[in-house]
């Protein structure tokens, strides 16, 4: 049989699969990952099934409470020994601080790095971590360069990846994230986020929070309003690329109409009164980028 990691709900079903012996080995065994649960050898798995039902079979009354010992003992081992970490920032210095860290407070674990958007998402496929640590400003490849919008990119899609690893953001800027907080409060795995700047043994903290599977954010970022995904799309379509609001309302598919109540209730959100003497758009552009929702 070919070795592939598996996960089961908890220890209990697995046990309680193991000594019934009315349930096949194939439908204890879970594919998918859910949070909080771990991945374990499937070829010692059957092994241990197999060695507790024989003595079940022959009447060993002892032998089934051994194995299950044995199998508990083995089974924290390989929760230690197949940990692992990818850790994704541009800056060689910020990887030779972070890594040592992480290897210190947890041991067991592989470590393994990537410095742009294309090499994290190859090595993600690869090494299917449990745990993410990304700078919001990394480049889409090597010599490229970083933008927020770019490490903003691979934090949505490890947000919406079936693979939900846990996610510690390390930024200087953490802003950015508000355009994400929608997403954020439904994952299903841990996420912290915290500036660069703060000691390590916080950040470590921090993550250790994402590790139990919790969910941090600063208080600037939850403290910010949602918004919605068609405001932010008006956002960028206005302020990054230049276009009018009729050629805004083309490219989104909407009428001028609705472009205008987006405006609205953007102003509103960010807590924008009317100001005769100040162009609206103006104030709108200045306070949007303040917080991070464009660059």
């Amino acid at each position: 049989m070919a070795t592939r990691k598996v996960v089961f709900a908890n220890f209990g079903t697995l046990f309680n699969s193991i000594l019934g012996g009315g349930c096949p080995p194939s439908d204890i065994i879970q594919s998918n990952k859910r949070q909080g649960f771990r991945q374990f050898d499937e070829r010692k798995i059957y092994f241990q099934i197999c060695s507790c039902r024989n003595a079940n079979q022959y009447g060993d009354a002892k032998a089934p409470g051994a194995i299950l010992q044995k199998t508990m003992m083995d089974l924290a081992q390989d929760v230690s020994s197949k940990q692992c970490f990818l850790v994704v920032d541009d800056h060689e210095a910020v990887l030779q601080g972070t890594v040592p860290a992480l290897q210190k407070a947890y041991p067991w674990a592989d470590i393994f790095t990537a410095q742009d958007y294309g090499s994290a998402m190859e090595r993600m496929e690869q090494v299917q971590p449990e745990l993410m640590v990304v700078d919001l400003s990394i480049p889409e490849r090597a010599g490229a360069v970083a933008t927020p919008d770019v490490g903003l990119k691979l934090v949505e899609q490890l947000l919406t990846s079936q693979l939900a690893p846990n996610i510690a953001v390390l930024s200087t800027d953490v802003n950015p994230l508000v355009r994400l907080k929608a997403i954020i409060k439904g994952y299903e795995g841990g996420f912290a986020a915290m500036d660069k700047s703060l000691p390590l043994q916080e950040m470590l903290n921090y993550i250790d929070f994402a590790m139990r599977g919790s969910v941090y954010l600063p208080q600037k970022v939850k403290s910010r309003p949602e918004f919605h995904p068609k405001w932010l799309e008006l956002l960028q379509l206005r302020f990054q690329e230049g276009l009018t609001d009729k050629a805004v309302a083309k490219r989104m598919g909407t009428s001028d109409r609705t472009i205008r109540n987006y405006w609205v209730r953007i102003q509103d959100a960010l807590l924008i009164g009317d100001e005769p003497d100040k162009d609206l758009k103006v104030q709108i552009e200045i306070e949007a980028r303040k917080i991070g929702l464009i660059h």
